[in-house]
């Protein structure tokens, strides 16, 4: 990585991570898609917005192939939000009602964390 697309992958993460703490009260599951690499966090903004990453915990490498996940999250959104944090960019995630939250189905995860937010 350049020390120029560096920055901005810095600008990205810096941005959409300002003013979080650590929320323990939520729940993510990972219903299929898993593996000992795949990692969450979950945090809450000063707006009470809250944000789960995820990424794999890998070795970083250009060769890596981003994996389908499908999770289930506490609680309802009236709209969802995902951030990519390499590249910059960010698309409205569709979500379904499930038993005891709202399912995310086949969401890309790669070696760099994607951050959602409702």
């Amino acid at each position: 990585m350049t020390p120029r697309a560096a920055y901005y992958s810095a600008q990205y993460t810096s941005t959409v991570l300002d003013d979080v703490t650590p929320d323990r009260a939520a729940n993510v599951t990972v219903l299929e898609g898993g593996s000992d690499s795949l990692q969450t966090c979950v945090w809450r903004n000063g707006k009470g917005e809250r944000l789960i990453g995820l990424w794999h915990t890998t070795s970083a490498v250009d060769t890596f192939q981003p994996k389908a996940v499908t999770i289930r999250i506490d609680g309802t959104a009236s709209e969802m939000k995902a951030y990519d944090l390499l590249y910059g960019t960010q698309q409205t995630i569709r979500t379904e009602p499930g038993k005891d939250g709202m399912i995310i189905r086949d969401l890309m995860i790669g070696d760099w964390p994607v951050v959602l937010r409702y």
